[in-house]
């Protein structure tokens, strides 16, 4: 609904901003993010005085104008200023822009609209006139008004920068609008007729999907990216969106394999990828793309440490190892160099960063060394070489000993001595800086009690955290399965299907209600389709994906969940998911195989995370 006069158009404001002093909408470049985003700047300051060698009539109206602007009174300064514009000698742009900022700053739209016409009119071929045309028309919901100008940002942009216009400024130009999906139907009239050109037809197809996905329309994304890559395979950006919507469409994954497939893949969407599998638990597919990245740039630091935290998960401790080492030696090189002019281009320098900070999840400039540290003293606990694991706990910068998840490795450190009490006073004593750190402590507590099978106490944690942040869907999933532990299962059903009304996509909500009920022989039906729902959500998740095998094999579908748990443990050897196919294979007739399966299992992880084996391996009096 358009704004009444005068309304306030700071978010207007705010979008010009960022166009000022600038030739034509530069928004951030198109391959650092798969969508557009639409936070605006903070509200404008006071735009500065103008000078310029002007005639005495012309400087009267210009000073008239900044007189008005410092007492209180942008429009009057719009006023001023526009005349100035229009009867200056050179119709100077300068003048017709301060009398848009200055009716935009007064929140008057109809005044900013005439001072922009009135721009453009005299400056037909200016892209910023343009672009502050498209922004306000769009603030103020006059869509047909507002093709015009848009079309014109692409029209009027030189050739080699129109596909970024049209990739990333059109739909940015467009976040405003409150109604995604009209926001979608004009950006597809505006780029129509760029889809006939070799040149534009790509982006324009990227540009589409873009809005779509915004809007919702996943299915229609996902075929505007398809039409994307097959006329351009190398389209980054088209990748980069694809990765996002894997879950949401079946069809996106093929997407993004073909584009790595095609040759010279980034190195940004090979991290991306890396990213999504790895929230999915696909962590062998997460480690491959890591390994690319650093075969293809060996001199990044940040790829070496995201492998070696990939492989630590995968209990690989020699290769963990190694890598991190891999990654000290090249942090430190880097370091040394400091200064010097990287080798990388700048698709490698945002890729090394980022996988730097997937695994840090830390601000600050020492957080990758830590964590480095911090892996590598996991490394040697598990490996039960504690001296070693507190040597590299001492490597720690003092600046980041008193940080939560320092804290929180040496309170790990003393329960493997049984110093229980001595380590929740460690955490305890954590200092946080915000709520998140404070959940963070609260779950980090919890965790370490549930390890010591100090299960009551890791619940009182839990229930003290979920009274301070009620409907915190992380704290509620902790609390659940200790409750599922402690033998509770109707208060860890009413927590999970809470989680699932806060977060309808809350895929680990949906397993675990559906694997408990299945592990209890209960409502099989229903917990298939929970689970089936998980995967949905969480598509190729090795553990969703053991826990539809183990609904299966409930049912009496044995051949099927011997299927499906080949799959999972061919994609994720965890003694969970080896204690289930070697249940199931065993339940079949093929015994030795089972064995062989649990031996595996049994061999590559310590007692205390082996309880699911243990008591399978008990309860069918296998001795191995």
């Amino acid at each position: 609904m358009p704004l009444p006069h005068r309304a306030s158009l700071s978010a207007v404001a705010a979008l010009c901003l960022m166009a000022a002093g600038q030739h034509g909408v530069h928004a951030a470049p198109a391959a650092q993010a798969p969508a557009p985003t639409a936070s605006a700047p903070a509200e404008p300051a006071k735009p500065e005085p103008y000078r310029s060698s002007l005639s005495g009539e012309i400087m009267y109206l210009v000073l008239g104008g900044e007189f008005s602007a410092d007492n209180g009174d942008p429009a009057a300064a719009s006023e001023w200023l526009l005349e100035a514009a229009k009867r200056s000698k050179d119709k100077d742009e300068r003048l017709f822009q301060r009398s848009v900022k200055f009716a935009v700053e007064g929140g008057d739209g109809t005044r900013a609209l005439t001072a922009v016409r009135a721009w453009r009119a005299a400056a037909p071929q200016s892209r910023e006139a343009a672009q502050y045309a498209a922004l306000i028309l769009v603030r103020l919901n006059r869509l047909d008004e507002a093709a015009e100008p848009l079309r014109a940002l692409v029209t009027l942009a030189p050739a080699p920068e129109r596909a970024k216009v049209i990739i990333a400024d059109l739909p940015a130009a467009l976040a405003p609008l409150p109604d995604k999906k009209a926001a979608a139907a004009l950006l597809d009239k505006i780029v129509q007729p760029l889809r006939g050109e070799s040149a534009t037809a790509a982006p324009a197809a990227v540009a589409s999907a873009r809005v779509h996905k915004e809007a919702g329309d996943t299915q229609r994304a996902v075929g505007q990216l398809k039409e994307a890559l097959a006329k351009d395979p190398h389209n980054e950006v088209a990748a980069l969106l694809a990765v996002d919507l894997i879950g949401a469409q079946p069809e996106a994954e093929q997407l993004v394999t073909r584009y790595l497939a095609a040759g010279k893949p980034s190195n940004l969407v090979r991290q991306e990828y890396a990213r999504r599998l790895s929230q999915s638990s696909r962590v062998n597919e997460a480690t491959v793309q890591v390994e690319a990245m650093t075969k293809s740039a060996p001199d990044l630091a940040g790829p070496w440490l995201y492998l070696g935290a990939l492989r630590m998960d995968l209990r690989q401790y020699d290769a963990a190892e190694a890598a991190l080492k891999r990654f000290l030696e090249v942090n430190a090189k880097s370091a040394a160099a400091k200064g010097a002019p990287r080798p990388a281009g700048k698709d490698d320098d945002e890729a090394d960063g980022q996988a730097t900070a997937l695994v840090s999840g830390d601000a600050r400039a020492d957080a990758p060394l830590v964590q480095a540290y911090l892996l590598l003293s996991q490394v040697a606990e598990e490996r039960d070489r504690l001296d070693e694991a507190r040597a590299w706990m001492d490597k720690i910068p003092a600046s980041a000993a008193k940080t939560l998840p320092v804290q929180t490795r040496r309170a790990t450190l003393l329960v493997r001595q049984n110093r229980i009490d001595e380590a929740r006073a460690v955490l305890q004593q954590a200092p946080v800086a915000n709520d998140q750190e404070l959940r963070a402590r609260f779950v980090a507590e919890a965790l370490l009690l549930r390890d010591a099978e100090r299960l009551q106490d890791a619940y009182s944690v839990l229930q003290e955290a979920t009274k301070r942040f009620p409907d915190d869907t992380d704290l509620l999933y902790q609390q659940s399965l200790i409750a599922e532990q402690l033998g509770r299962y109707e208060e860890m059903e009413k927590t999970l299907r809470h989680i699932i009304e806060l977060d309808k996509d809350h895929f680990n909500a949906h397993n675990a209600l559906g694997f408990s009920l299945a592990n209890r022989n209960q409502r099989l039906p229903e917990a298939k389709q929970l689970i089936q729902r998980a995967l949905e959500l969480s598509p190729g998740d090795p553990y969703i994906i053991d826990s539809l095998a183990w609904v299966e094999f409930r049912l009496g579908n044995s051949a099927e969940a011997l299927k499906l748990l080949r799959q999972a443990f061919a994609a994720r050897q965890d003694p969970e998911i080896a204690a289930h196919l070697g249940e199931v294979l065993w339940a079949t007739g093929d015994r030795d195989e089972a064995r062989k399966v649990w031996r595996s299992a049994q061999n590559q992880t310590k007692e205390k995370a082996n309880t699911t084996l243990q008591d399978t391996l008990k309860r069918l009096q296998v001795k191995l």
